[in-house]
């Protein structure tokens, strides 16, 4: 329902950039690692994720290089969020706060995995 909610056209889909941004950070794990030894995890902001393609992905490497990172992922479409949290849910990652601020609602969700 694009009529009401102009950004659901752009939302609900998988950006090429968040691939290619995936693969490359597969390809050279060693910028995300070194941040191994330092007292505070990296921290990944990704606004306007659309299905959270790269927000998802980059949690899934740091998860497999056993790396504590703090990765938010947004979007303004509440139906968008959704599919976020299921794709969190459903790769055994921690959703610790997803919001969606189109809605003003706010969900907290347990550690998963």
């Amino acid at each position: 329902d694009t009529d009401r909610n102009p950004s659901r056209s752009i939302s609900n889909m998988l950006w090429a950039g968040s691939v290619v941004l995936v693969r490359y950070l597969q390809s050279v794990p060693e910028l995300l690692t070194r941040y191994k030894s330092n007292d505070r995890p990296p921290s990944i902001l990704e606004l306007g994720a659309g299905i959270g393609g790269g927000g998802v992905g980059i949690a899934l490497l740091a998860k497999a290089l056993q790396l504590p990172a703090r990765i938010c992922v947004t979007d303004v479409d509440p139906e968008a969020v959704e599919v976020i949290r299921a794709a969190l849910r459903a790769n055994g990652l921690v959703s610790a706060h997803a919001k969606s601020e189109a809605a003003g609602e706010e969900k907290e969700e347990k550690q998963v995995g």
